[in-house]
Parts: structure tokens; sequence; C-alpha cells
């Protein structure tokens, strides 16, 4: 839900929250604290600290004003819904989206991966490259992880050695040292200077568990297997489930590997993004995660964000419209999944005007 900037006087979701004897959450917003008693809203939850807190988005959201509302109870949710829908005060409203990790199928052979080689026309794009001089492009791959010390990927992946007191061990993938979340900005050297604040992020960071740690393994074992998911998982011999989560380092792999092995790009550094805690059994997240990632990116400077992800939206996808509109403005290109069918299902941020559609090739 994202709440007008002149109804609670703040583009930066400065709200007061207090509760009601039966425990509803109040806003001080006459309309709005109506409509959570009437339907038992329990929590309000800002989603995002940027960057940039005066945007204003076409649908005239300003992005620190978007909230995650829960109720005790979905009995009455599509009435809840509706009424916040037409309180004036409320810029739009959406159900919280869930989205899936789209299969990245394996190499079969060389000779089938050299005729998409040309069909792409990646020999023209990197021979245009050569000529191009200067930084290198970063690509943020917004996913479960990247297992950054992989010897064909350690030589490319972004590092921001501005971090303080940071020992990155490319043994064992753990970053050592201080590493934090401040989303009121206080821990800016700056007091005049607002701005949400990740400290130690030296390789990424992960919104599966607010830390620095990035990095993804291969395979963890659960004591129960998911229902059959299309990333994969199976039965290991001691009765745990063994699930294969090497989604985001796959997309990685494909984007830029070390000179040698064929893949998309040069001259890209690699940040790693990793999802929340559920991508990691079965691949399935919170949507509003997804985006987090997507503002994390831009607000990092992320050149290009790539998002191998989908699902069913709801509304008029006013949300993933916000996002992207934002990081476009900072200068990111989003390129989303179109899908592992062969069609283009037009769900979440694939919506929009200005990202750009990846479809696998048949």
């Amino acid at each position: 839900m994202s709440i007008r900037a002149e109804a609670i006087g703040s583009t930066r979701g400065e709200i007061n929250v207090s509760r009601t004897r039966n425990n509803q959450i109040s806003i001080g917003l006459d309309t709005f604290d109506q409509i959570a008693i009437d339907y038992d809203f329990v929590d309000i939850e800002r989603i995002f600290s940027v960057e940039n807190n005066s945007f204003r988005s076409s649908s005239g959201s300003h992005l620190m004003n978007i909230f995650k509302i829960s109720l005790s109870s979905n009995e009455n949710i599509n009435d809840a819904f509706n009424a916040l829908i037409n309180d004036s005060n409320v810029v739009w409203v959406e159900f919280e989206g869930l989205a899936v990790l789209d299969n990245v199928p394996t190499d079969r052979v060389n000779s089938q991966w050299n005729e998409y080689i040309n069909l792409m026309q990646l020999p023209e794009m990197w021979n245009s490259l050569n000529d191009i001089t200067g930084r290198d492009v970063i690509l943020a791959i917004v996913d479960d992880g990247i297992k950054w010390n992989h010897e064909y990927l350690q030589s490319n992946i972004f590092i921001d050695h501005s971090q303080p007191n940071i020992y990155i061990d490319f043994d064992t993938g753990i970053i050592h040292g201080p590493s934090g979340y401040d989303p009121e900005g206080n821990y800016t050297p700056d007091p005049n200077l607002w701005e949400p604040t990740f400290w130690g992020d030296a390789i990424g960071w992960s919104f599966r568990d607010m830390t620095n740690q990035s990095f993804q393994s291969f395979a963890q074992i659960y004591p129960v297997c998911p229902i059959s998911y299309s990333n994969g998982s199976k039965q290991h011999p001691n009765g745990n489930c063994f699930h294969n989560n090497d989604h985001g380092t796959h997309v990685a792999g494909i984007s830029k590997g070390i000179i040698g092995h064929s893949n998309i790009a040069s001259k890209i550094k690699l940040l790693p993004i990793r999802l929340g805690s559920v991508a990691s059994l079965h691949g399935t997240f919170s949507s509003t995660i997804g985006y987090q990632g997507i503002m994390y990116a831009a607000d990092k400077g992320a050149h290009v964000i790539n998002c191998s992800w989908s699902g069913v939206g709801s509304g008029n996808a006013d949300f993933a419209n916000d996002v992207v509109e934002y990081a476009t403005q900072k200068g990111s290109l989003v390129i989303a999944s179109a899908g592992n069918n062969g069609k283009i299902l037009y769900t979440h941020i694939r919506q929009r005007k200005d990202i750009l559609l990846m479809q696998e090739m048949r």
C-alpha cells in the first residue's frame, strides 16, 4: 500500500504508530485508522529505504511511503482491500505477490550453445565491446546469491573496497567484519545528509537475513523435501532433502565467466544480491523481497539489474512500476525473465515498458 505524502506530511515514511485497546494499529490518519479498526490491522511495516527519497513516481508514490499491512485474519481481506482503494489518502493497494526463480536449463551440447551465440549476434556485440574503454559495467544478479569464489567467477565479482575493517575469505565464502543495515540513516557520517545505510556490503547484500553474506552454496540439506519444484530437489540417502540451489550462480556464469568459456558479456562486474530465506528452500519468495533487491542494486550503482524470476501479481502492478521507475531514473536497466514456456506472461515487473524482457530460446 502506498500512502500519499500530503496525507502524512512526509516523503520518508515517517509515521507514529500506536495501538488501540484491541491492539489494532493507528497512525494518526483518521480514514486509515478507521479502516484499521474495521478490519483489524495488527501491523504496518515500511518496505523501503532509498537514497533519493524525494523521487515521486508517475503513480504519485514516494517509495518510502510504501507499507506492508498485516491483518489478524484474511477472512475479510478483500473488503479491507476495497476500503483502502476507496481511501483518498491512499495512492494504490496490492496484495503481496509470490515470485519463483525461473529455471536455467543446463547446456546440452556445445554445438547448440554455439548456434545460440550466433542467433543472439553475440560475436558482433563482443567485437563492438573491444572498442569500448573505461570502467566495467556493474551487473546486479538479484537472485539467490552467487558462489563468488568460484574459479570461473571470482575475478569478475564487484567488490566495494570502501567498506572498512572487512576481510573477504575466498576459501570459505565468508565475509568477516562489521555489517548491518540502518533504515533510518543514523549511521551516515554527515548528520545533515539522510540516506539509508548498508555497511560491510563489500560483495552485495543478503535480503535472506539482512547481512552482507551474499555467498551461495550449491546445496543445502533440509529435513523435509518440498513438493517437486522446477529448480530440482531430490531425496538424500540419509532421508533428508538435498536441494540444488545453484540458480544465481548459474545465471552469473551465463552472464560472465572467465576468458576461455563462452558467456554473454565481457567487461562486467557481478554484484550478488541474495533474496529471502524461502527462496533458498524451494525457489519461491515474496515479490517484496525481489523489489528490495532491485532498489538496493539501483542505489549501489548497478548499470544492469537482472531478475530471472517471475510470478503472478495483483492489481495493476503499481508496486512493480514504482520500483522499476525508480531504478530507471537512477540509470539502471532492469532485465526481467519472460518465463520458461516460450510465451511472454505479463506479470509483476514484466508489465513495465522500460524493462528488457529475456525469453528462453527454443
